[in-house]
């Protein structure tokens, strides 16, 4: 991507806009809003969608943003609306438990999150489980058998464990030591997450920990997800790229360059956002979204001038979220 700076003054204040890809326009005026998404949440307004996850026939999200506030308003609750649009419906209603904004994870049946607690609900509706007090989760996966989740960890606060428990619920087992970690996944054998500089790997019921693959250059991979093939990161620190690394071994590929915060992957493709720049009069991020092959190709720019707060990819669009709506792109 072609990257470049442009100063603008805007009442007395000075932003820099950074351009995407085939991008020379600024940021839009009134409201800047995606220009191709089409809103699947229907008419009213929601409070911070959040935490995406979607399946086949819905996209399941946290509303509220985890704040206070939310509570004070009743709307920090776990929700669901289908992918082809409609008005949302309330999965758990939040009430004196704040759910958190990351910690979702979906099975074929379930809905998993955290709410002072880690908790499921039925994806059709119904009465919402508590399967442990004692869990402060903020990332959260799930197997056949168990969920892994990674302790919310604060600016400042020391490393947690990596911890495990049945998914009908039970005490909290610490697979690792204490360890910085991010971006868990989880195969048949393996857990996988990132570390700094580097993949790690270790059985998913706890052993050895062994280094996958370590960045160069002192670099941070952050960001992993996976297919049956490969592994997909972003690499470096102020500007990140979009890396392959085959799951059999070899070497790590760049895919895409000065790749924002995230990515997702979604069948053949990865959609990704570029920074757009801050718009003072809204004090919001703009950005444009692109997607490339998951294999490396041409970039296509899929729309540009809204805000993502959360993203993902379904089997058939994209799926984002800004302050107050959830869209879809097809892919």
């Amino acid at each position: 991507m072609k990257i470049f700076n442009l100063l603008l003054p805007i009442m007395g204040l000075l932003s820099f806009i950074l351009g995407c890809s085939n991008s020379s326009t600024s940021i839009q005026k009134p409201l800047p809003t995606w220009q191709k998404a089409k809103v699947i949440s229907g008419a009213k307004e929601l409070d911070h969608p959040l935490g995406l996850a979607v399946d086949d026939k819905f996209v399941y999200f946290v509303n509220g943003g985890g704040t206070v506030a939310s509570q004070k308003d009743g709307t920090n609750n776990v929700m669901k609306v289908a992918v082809e649009g409609g008005e949302p419906t309330i999965l758990f209603k939040g009430g004196d438990a704040i759910p958190e904004s990351n910690s979702i994870a979906l099975d074929e049946n379930f809905v998993y999150f955290n709410a002072d607690g880690l908790r499921r609900v039925p994806k059709a509706g119904g009465n919402a489980e508590v399967l442990s007090k004692t869990v402060s989760a903020w990332e959260i996966i799930v197997d056949n058998e168990s969920i892994y989740f990674l302790p919310f960890i604060g600016e400042g606060s020391p490393p947690r464990p990596i911890y495990s428990l049945p998914k009908t619920g039970g005490e909290p087992k610490a697979l690792t030591e204490p360890i910085n970690r991010n971006n868990l996944h989880v195969d048949d054998k393996f857990l996988y997450w990132t570390d700094g500089d580097g993949i790690f790997k270790m059985p998913k019921t706890g052993g050895t920990i062994e280094k996958i693959y370590t960045a160069p250059n002192k670099e941070i991979a952050s960001g992993l997800q996976m297919d049956a093939e490969n592994f997909y990161f972003l690499q470096g620190n102020s500007k990140k790229s979009l890396m392959r690394l085959p799951r059999n071994g070899g070497e790590a590929k760049q895919i895409a360059a000065d790749v924002f915060m995230d990515f997702s992957l979604g069948g053949d493709d990865i959609v990704f956002r570029c920074a757009l720049g801050y718009d003072n009069n809204f004090g919001i991020n703009m950005y444009a979204l692109f997607k490339i092959p998951k294999n490396g190709g041409t970039e296509t720019e899929l729309d540009r001038n809204g805000h993502v707060a959360s993203l993902t990819a379904g089997k058939n669009k994209f799926f984002t979220s800004d302050l107050s709506r959830i869209y879809a792109l097809d892919k």
